[in-house]
């Protein structure tokens, strides 16, 4: 990925229509806003807020090319974006076993 320069935000900006991407090998939480409202955007976490991607700005591919990028970058510690709709449904079936 060439250069890209991410706009800083406080924690208050993240908005309430966010889907959680997952957790990178840094500790920082990746936040997505859904397709159709508009143009993606990722918010990843930092110390004091947020530092928010336009998708379409960046060079990735796409959302497959963000997960990727950031893959190579520093992994991941969870990915929900990969994860299918049976993952999720053991993963909650599994909260009183």
């Amino acid at each position: 990925m060439t250069q890209y320069t991410p706009r800083s935000v406080e924690r208050t900006a993240l908005p309430d229509a966010v889907d959680a991407l997952g957790v990178d090998g840094d500790g920082r939480t990746h936040y997505i806003t859904p397709r159709s409202a508009g143009p993606v955007t990722i918010y990843v976490e930092t110390g004091d807020g947020f530092d928010v991607f336009e998708l379409e700005e960046t060079p990735c591919d796409g959302l497959e090319g963000w997960v990727d990028h950031v893959g190579t970058l520093r992994g991941w510690n969870r990915l929900c974006y990969a994860e299918s709709f049976g993952d999720h449904l053991a993963d909650s079936l599994e909260v009183g076993a």
